[in-house]
């Protein structure tokens, strides 16, 4: 990839910067701020909507601006714009030299088809073309070791392996999905089988039930279609005489309710006789009150009011025993007459006895004609049985077939992963080499990484002066000496294993802990790499290296803008 000119609006520091990537070796100075790594982080933000460092896309948004931050990369073949701002304003768009402008159904769509078209994605670009203290390979001998392989894993051409294991994880997910399936058609059958099995042996009791209720039937009406006549016979007998018990006893009840109301008819007086009575008490009553004693002017004859009073209370009690014995008349008067419109229920009976006739021989014939229903369930359910059976068996055929399918792939798999380990041992063996020629060739070799690899982790050795040494007990220059001879051998290794150049190269501050002496021994490394590419950008604060350098860049803070200018 060859990045050719630059065009930024409101860029973090930048509110506008036109730049062209020149040739060979470039340092970026400037002071603390003035926007140095800035320029770093423009293709990326650009192409990926990421900085270089990982900041997120509005993160370069200049907090002074009001207007959208825009950026513009022309690369050999392609241009690329991104647009941030205000929701109406993002935007990202590319289009080849000539071409028409291409965007997606939305921008994560419009990053898919980019990345597509460039070849890579944002960590690749940054393994290949951008190293910094925080990048991912200066991380590396941080890292635990399963991270370490993930970040190999990055720089390895991995495509095959990854199109196998996708095909295979594809392929494994559908085979797993047909293997549940079969799992589930066999138990399914299992059950249809077992359920057929019961329901069958349920019509066979059932059948041999039907049949000797049947038998039985047929018997018991033969026996009673012999014994009919006589059986007659003996039920209008029973009938007639619980006809004439009845009809007895209802005589006899009406009898009773006749003597009843004549009782209480004897206790009943007319009115008038009551009335004359009422009639003669009130005049004994009129008389007795006139009688004055002469002695003492009071009441004379207290006798004869006692008898009056005695009188008046038996009269009283003649009505209340003739008003409740007419109400009891009255009563037994309904009850009679109930008793007297009753129907004698043995008669009709009896009338309905006479009159029934003898249908137990059709009976039979009909019951003859019947068949056992439970014959052809029998038949039924052992025909589903055995079809149940046949799908079982062919479930279970079709199981053991996926099984082995599965086995095969599973064999395949671990070939896939074999290959896969092999393909990043190759690469980290390369690696190895690179950095080790690194060290030895540019700081006297006083250090030699070795680095081993399984199917989940990525092991480094480092050996210093011949012996063992963890990165922990390095000092800090020692440190930054042997990230950046790795970085560098992964910047090459990413070329090769993936066919893809990045011809600007950054380096942002990656000398950053070296003393003097050595930093002079790294450019001489940066020269060599200089020759490997077009350009070579490299961030630096130190004087001494700053004189080596032909070509200079320089960031500066006016009125609190950054600028760029070359020196």
């Amino acid at each position: 990839m060859r990045v050719v000119n630059l065009q930024l609006e409101n860029f973090g520091s930048y509110e506008k910067l036109e730049f062209s990537f020149d040739r060979g070796l470039i340092l970026i100075q400037g002071p603390t701020g003035a926007g140095k790594s800035t320029l770093c982080d423009a293709i990326p933000w650009i192409l990926f909507g990421k900085t270089a460092k990982g900041g997120a896309v509005d993160e370069v948004r200049s907090w002074a601006a009001t207007e959208p931050t825009k950026g513009i990369v022309w690369l050999q073949d392609i241009t690329v714009s991104r647009t941030r701002g205000a929701a109406k304003d993002n935007d990202l768009v590319f289009w080849p030299t000539g071409g028409e402008p291409t965007r997606g159904k939305d921008m994560a769509d419009t990053q898919r088809l980019l990345n597509q078209r460039l070849g890579f994605d944002l960590s690749l670009y940054l393994a290949g073309a951008y190293y910094h203290e925080f990048s991912q390979t200066a991380q590396f001998f941080t890292a635990s070791a399963n991270v370490r392989r993930m970040i190999c894993e990055q720089l390895v051409d991995l495509s095959l392996a990854t199109k196998l294991t996708a095909r295979l994880k594809d392929e494994l997910r559908s085979l797993k999905k047909q293997q549940a399936e079969s799992a589930e058609n066999i138990a399914k059958h299992k059950t249809e089988v077992e359920t057929c099995r019961r329901l069958e042996e349920e019509a066979k009791r059932n059948s041999k039930d039907w049949e000797r209720l049947y038998t039985a039937e047929i018997k018991e009406l033969t026996a009673k279609s012999k014994n009919f006549d006589a059986a007659k016979r003996s039920a209008i007998k029973k009938l007639q005489h619980e006809s004439d018990a009845w009809a007895d006893a209802r005589k006899e009840e009406v009898k009773e309710l006749n003597q009843a109301i004549a009782t209480a008819r004897a206790d009943i007086r007319p009115d008038d006789e009551l009335l004359y009575e009422e009639r003669r008490l009130a005049e004994a009553k009129l008389l007795a009150g006139e009688l004055t004693c002469p002695t003492c002017g009071g009441p004379a004859h207290p006798e004869e009011r006692e008898r009056l009073v005695r009188w008046e209370i038996q009269l009283d009690t003649k009505r209340r025993l003739s008003q409740q014995r007419t109400a009891d008349v009255e009563k037994i008067e309904r009850q009679l007459k109930q008793a007297l419109s009753q129907i004698n229920p043995f008669a009709t009976r009896v009338t309905a006895e006479e009159a029934r006739e003898n249908t137990y021989d059709e009976q039979i014939a009909s019951l003859k004609r019947q068949t056992n229903p439970h014959r052809a369930r029998t038949a039924g359910y052992r025909a589903n049985r055995l079809d149940a059976s046949m799908e079982l068996a062919d479930a279970e055929a079709s199981l053991v077939k996926i099984e082995g399918i599965v086995a095969d792939y599973d064999v395949l798999s671990d070939i896939t992963a074999s290959y896969r380990s092999a393909s990043i041992q190759y690469t980290i063996e390369a690696i190895q080499a690179r950095t080790n020629a690194l060290l030895a060739g540019y700081f006297d070799g006083e250090m030699r990484v070795e680095f081993s690899a399984d199917d989940t982790n990525l092991d480094v050795s480092i050996t210093k002066d011949g012996n063992e040494a963890t990165y922990t007990q390095l000092s800090k220059g020692q440190r930054c000496m042997l990230k950046l001879c790795f970085g560098l051998s992964v910047m090459k290794t990413v070329a090769e294993r993936h066919a893809v150049k990045f011809e600007q190269v950054f380096l942002d501050e990656a000398l950053d802990g070296l003393d003097e002496a050595f930093k002079t021994k790294a450019y001489r490394m940066l020269e060599a790499l200089a020759l490997e590419h077009e350009s070579v950008y490299v961030v630096e604060h130190s004087e001494g290296l700053k004189a080596l350098f032909e070509n200079k860049l320089t960031a500066e803070l006016v009125d609190g803008r950054s600028q760029l200018c070359r020196s």
